[in-house]
């Protein structure tokens, strides 16, 4: 039997909004409204000030993808504006704390930045867009820093607001993709982000461990419980795959969440159940739940192996004839 992961070892976070911007949403703007409220205290406000460019990053690219698709009514930083930032205030943000763990002139500081500022104040758009990407990536390499890798997730969320501002710029039929690539990696940087705060906060209030609570909106992230699961059935055809993930609502599924599965097929069809990284992906490569017909069997979300980049719920049916699948969820 496989070991379950410790429950502190999964992003919260993610698990609980990646399947709803709209909560994500609610719940970074009420988790930065708490830090604000407590920004007094010096800890907190150095909490709030690592966090607020995570913050920041995901809401603008939401805006610019709403933006694209017609929904947002507000103003989104443009390219030209977000251009003149990056030469004049961004450069010399990101200079000051590098310089501080390396000096400037030592071979360090010089890897990092082998032209100073020259490549985010001159050049094409694209080439200076690419600068900021070439620097978080570079920072991201200096594991023994950690504000030098804390440093990389800011440049790197700026990074994905100026490829957005880009993006809304130009009009090709890559721009909506770009916007909702961009929209899942902020989001991914804010949890993570959330997910260190929570480990902050957690060793400022270890003996009043209920305080941390304080920081956090709940109701998006506790399973509040269901008398009844969600039950969901269907057929499936020889070598298809189905992914169940838009019958799953938003609400309440969490990493404590079990999952239910039963092959119902009538002839020898196996059926695999797992988790996948794309909605159409087989289970090539990686552990499945293989069921016979007639077999039943519970995991949990997180035995069922659901990550960051597997979020997709997936059932594949590698027989030549067709079968039949039920999956109950409980909350």
């Amino acid at each position: 039997m496989a070991t379950r992961i410790w429950i502190f070892l999964i992003n919260t976070f993610f698990s609980n909004t990646f399947k709803s911007m709209k909560n994500a949403l609610s719940l970074t703007q009420d988790h930065l409204a708490k830090l604000t409220a407590n920004e007094a205290d010096a800890d907190i406000l150095a909490i709030k000030t690592a966090y607020l460019p995570l913050h920041t990053a995901f809401i603008t690219a939401n805006n610019q993808l709403d933006s694209k698709l017609g929904i947002y009514k507000g103003k989104t930083q443009t390219t030209e504006e977000m251009m003149e930032e990056l030469g004049k205030v961004k450069i010399n943000e990101w200079r000051g704390p590098v310089f501080a763990v390396f000096p400037e002139g030592t071979d360090n500081a010089t890897a990092i930045f082998p032209r100073d500022r020259q490549p985010f104040q001159s050049g094409t758009y694209d080439e200076r867009i690419e600068a900021v990407n070439t620097l978080s990536l570079t920072l991201a390499t200096y594991t023994a820093q950690p504000s030098l890798v804390a440093l990389s997730a800011s440049v790197q969320a700026y990074y994905l607001t100026l490829s957005g501002a880009r993006a809304l710029q130009q009009s090709n039929e890559g721009t909506v993709a770009t916007l909702r690539t961009n929209l899942k990696a902020a989001h991914l940087l804010m949890c993570q982000g959330m997910y260190k705060n929570l480990g902050l906060l957690m060793a400022k209030y270890y003996q009043n461990p209920e305080t941390v609570a304080d920081y956090f909106d709940l109701t998006l992230l506790r399973d509040t419980g269901s008398d009844e699961p969600i039950m969901l059935d269907g057929n499936i055809n020889s070598l298809q795959v189905v992914n169940l993930n838009s019958q799953i609502p938003d609400a309440n599924i969490d990493e404590n969440s079990v999952f239910t599965m039963k092959n119902t097929s009538a002839s020898v069809t196996q059926l695999y159940f797992y988790a996948a990284d794309a909605a159409d992906k087989k289970p090539d490569g990686f552990a499945a739940i293989i069921l016979n017909p007639g077999e039943e069997l519970s995991r949990s979300v997180a035995d069922l192996g659901f990550s960051e980049t597997n979020t997709y719920f997936n059932i594949y049916n590698p027989g030549a004839e067709a079968g039949s699948w039920e999956v109950a969820i409980e909350e």
